[in-house]
């Protein structure tokens, strides 16, 4: 399995880091392995597809929604 290597990585962030992996009982490693690997399975195409799932469930249960576009114009004219 190939390595990477993340050059000059800011105090603060590996700090937050290694608090993160102590929360969830990892490696530091491990939990940097599982942020990248949590980071790309979820594509914008599937996002967006997950978006329309849940509209159409909440359309379903007699909610409505307005379109923004109309309410931003009303809101820019004041």
């Amino acid at each position: 399995m190939p390595n990477i290597l993340i050059r000059d990585v800011p105090d603060k962030v590996l700090k937050t880091l290694k608090e993160r992996a102590i929360r969830q009982h990892r490696s530091l490693q491990q939990e940097l392995r599982a942020i990248l690997e949590d980071s790309v399975k979820h594509s914008a195409h599937e996002a967006l597809a997950g978006t329309r799932r849940l509209r159409r469930k909440l359309t379903r249960s007699g909610r409505t929604f307005s379109d923004s576009v109309h309410l931003l114009r009303e809101d820019r004219r004041r």
